[in-house]
Parts: structure tokens; sequence; C-alpha cells
């Protein structure tokens, strides 16, 4: 009768336990400026690893996309890009 219970237990846990795997979500950055006369910019990528089911990574790959765009009190505008995938 342990047994049974035991192994019982066992198929429960194990039908109940996710697939997650590791995924890389492979970010690449922009940084540019730009003012009258000047125009710099530069990209470099950036890889962090997802532990998680191919929807929630994909979905937290997605949600790290950013782009932010401001002007500072030298009337140098930058531009910061974030776009990420899943690899």
């Amino acid at each position: 009768m342990k047994k049974i219970i035991f192994y019982s237990i066992a198929f429960t846990a194990l039908t109940f336990t996710s697939c997650a795997k590791e995924y890389t979500c492979d970010c690449e950055v922009e940084h540019k400026e730009t003012a009258q006369g000047y125009s710099y910019s530069y990209k470099f990528n950036q890889d962090t690893k997802i532990k998680s089911k191919e929807k929630s990574a994909e979905s937290a790959c997605s949600g790290l996309d950013y782009e932010n765009s401001e002007t500072d009190q030298y009337q140098v505008k930058q531009e910061v890009i974030q776009k990420c995938e899943i690899k």
C-alpha cells in the first residue's frame, strides 16, 4: 500500500513539474548622441539568460525592449534604444 501511495504521489509530482528550459535573450543596445555639427553612435550586444517556459521567456525578453530620448542642458540629444529577441 505504501508503494502505491509513493508512486502515485511521485507520478503526480512529475506530471505537474514544468518543463522550463534556459533561453538566451540577445539584446542589441544602441546609444546615439547628436548636436549641431556633432554626431556619435555606438552599438553593443548584451545577453541575458532566462530559465522559463518558451512563452514566458519570449514575453520576458520582449519586456526588455527599451527606448529613451532626451536633450541635456548643452542641447545634446541622447538616445538609447534596446531591442531584444530570443536566440
